[in-house]
């Protein structure tokens, strides 16, 4: 039996070294607990329940078996970390004040904007 694809929000945070789910989305998935991990956050840290999800993203990426947290998310139903960022070239660029996030996986080159840009400088001398 296919466990039940949804779609819940999320949102990337660099800044995070795990992914997290609600409380809300491990209800909904029925997502039974393979224990606890401590987790560390702005008010101290806690053990948290861990559970093991695939993960789909729009641009078709899937991340199976990832492990994932439980912990209070305001503003979004998951939380994508570093462990999933980290698997794959991320990129966020911003012209003509329109943010663009760019995600694929696996990851299949380097890009060096400070390269880019003297490289470009060379071929206008």
């Amino acid at each position: 039996m296919r466990p039940p694809m949804l779609e819940f929000d999320a949102l990337w945070d660099t800044g995070a070294t795990a992914s997290v789910v609600s409380q809300e989305v491990a209800a909904k998935l029925e997502l039974l607990p393979e224990g606890t991990a401590e987790v560390f956050h702005a008010q101290g840290s806690k053990h948290a329940p861990k559970y093991f999800v695939n993960l789909g993203l729009p641009n078709r990426v899937q991340v199976v078996g990832v492990e994932v947290l439980e912990g209070i998310l305001k503003g979004c139903d998951v939380l994508i970390g570093m462990d999933i960022i980290n698997m794959g070239d991320f990129a966020l660029t911003n012209r003509d004040g329109i943010t663009m996030l760019s995600f694929q996986m696996p990851s299949i080159r380097h890009i060096d904007f400070v390269k880019i840009l003297e490289e470009t400088e060379r071929k206008v001398d």
